[in-house]
């Protein structure tokens, strides 16, 4: 128990929620009245987790009350990931049910993980869409079935079934590839949002012209350009054309104020100064910024 409670008190102090002891050692023998506070705030009941085991909660009765909240809500946060762990596998439960009424058959076949089962059917069902005669006929091959040499439809029972199989099979496939497309889009949406609404110490916004951009962004995610969302974002500023102007020209402006800067600061502390150098032409001037940009 010991070791818990030094490993919460670092954690805590780390995160700024707490003094170090030493300092609320002092504290306590300076003022009286912070003692009477801290002791009034410990008087409030604060139930364990119910996950915690009996010994586990008898002792969070004799925790501090920061780290009896801080515990709470760890929990909290740890109740909801798994419940949404469970949802999400819930939702793939229907595709290995559907694996176990043909475990046994695929077993004989050397197909032991539904993944590899899954990707064969996919297989299958694009070089149906791409080469269906050249398909057809490599399946007959592998099933020991002579391919008929005329275009006669046979319309027996198993045909039919088999064909209404396929077609069953192929709208499963393309439903599923369009559940995990969704799925993937809203993590994208989701990791996106996080990134637009970042901002410094001073809760002024870390990229300031990403609604400009956002389009960008997207597109240069969502077709493998950028490897990240920074990376999509540093890229989607020079794609817009009035931001790269922007940019462009708060480079010039900063360039021109570290040239001002640096002319005041060439004055000699006697009054003498140094030999300026020529004074540049406008145009010399954005030239000579726009190179050391672009470097």
């Amino acid at each position: 128990m010991s070791e818990l409670r030094e490993e919460l008190e670092r954690q805590f102090v780390a995160r700024g929620l707490i003094e170090p002891k030493s300092e609320i050692d002092a504290t306590k023998e300076n003022s009286s009245d912070n003692t009477e506070i801290i002791s009034e705030e410990t008087v409030e009941n604060v139930e364990a987790p119910a996950s915690f085991d009996k010994k586990f909660a008898d002792d969070f009765k004799n925790l501090p009350l920061e780290w009896q909240r801080y515990l709470c809500a760890h929990e909290e946060e740890y109740n909801k990931a798994a419940t949404q762990m469970r949802n999400e596998l819930q939702g793939y439960a229907w595709v290995e049910k559907i694996f176990a009424a043909h475990r046994d058959r695929l077993h004989q076949a050397g197909i032991e993980k539904l993944e590899r089962w899954l990707e064969g059917l996919a297989t299958i069902d694009a070089n149906l869409q791409q080469n269906p005669v050249e398909t057809l006929n490599a399946i007959a091959v592998c099933y020991g079935i002579k391919p008929s040499s005329n275009n006669a439809t046979v319309s027996s029972p198993i045909t039919q079934e088999v064909i209404a199989r396929l077609c069953d099979l192929e709208r499963d496939y393309h439903r599923m590839q369009e559940h995990l497309q969704q799925e993937r889009y809203q993590r994208l949406v989701d990791m996106v949002s996080m990134f637009a609404c970042q901002t410094d110490d001073n809760g002024q916004p870390l990229h300031p012209y990403f609604e400009e951009v956002k389009q960008q962004v997207y597109g240069l995610l969502l077709n493998g350009t950028a490897s990240d969302v920074s990376d999509a974002y540093e890229k989607a500023l020079w794609m817009h054309p009035a931001v790269r102007e922007q940019l462009i020209q708060n480079k010039i402006s900063s360039q021109a104020a570290e040239v001002q800067k640096a002319k005041q600061a060439s004055f000699a502390p006697k009054g003498k100064t140094e030999v300026p150098e020529r004074e540049l032409t406008l145009r010399e001037e954005i030239e000579k910024n726009m190179a050391a940009f672009m470097d």
